[in-house]
């Protein structure tokens, strides 16, 4: 085997071994994801009465579920959460709403 060739080899093997790594560390990021994804899912359902849905902190604040969407993303309410995707319904602590509504009665 030449020189050339045999560098050529050597490459494809590396370019091989990093494809595998970086097929492996996609795949156990991916696990790493929906454990913590079922994590949140079972933090919430045992703390369900301590979080609440967009419409439900809308009800208890007088204002539209839009609106609490809005304050959610101008960080607001800061530990709210996005358990099923960027697509999912936010659930927002109760205490996040308390402070939201003890700040708007100070005002």
């Amino acid at each position: 085997m030449s020189e050339v060739a045999l560098h050529i080899e050597q490459l494809t093997q590396q370019v091989q071994l990093l494809r595998q790594s970086q097929d492996n560390s996609y795949k156990a990021l991916s696990t790493e994801l929906q454990g913590l994804k079922k994590s949140i899912q079972f933090i919430i359902k045992e703390n369900q009465d301590k979080y609440l849905t967009t419409r439900q902190a809308a009800e208890k604040l007088g204002v539209s579920s839009d609106y609490i969407k809005k304050l959610i993303y101008k960080d607001k309410f800061p530990n709210a959460i996005q358990p099923t995707g960027n697509r999912g319904e936010y659930r927002i602590p109760l205490s996040d709403v308390q402070a939201y509504l003890t700040k708007a009665k100070a005002i």
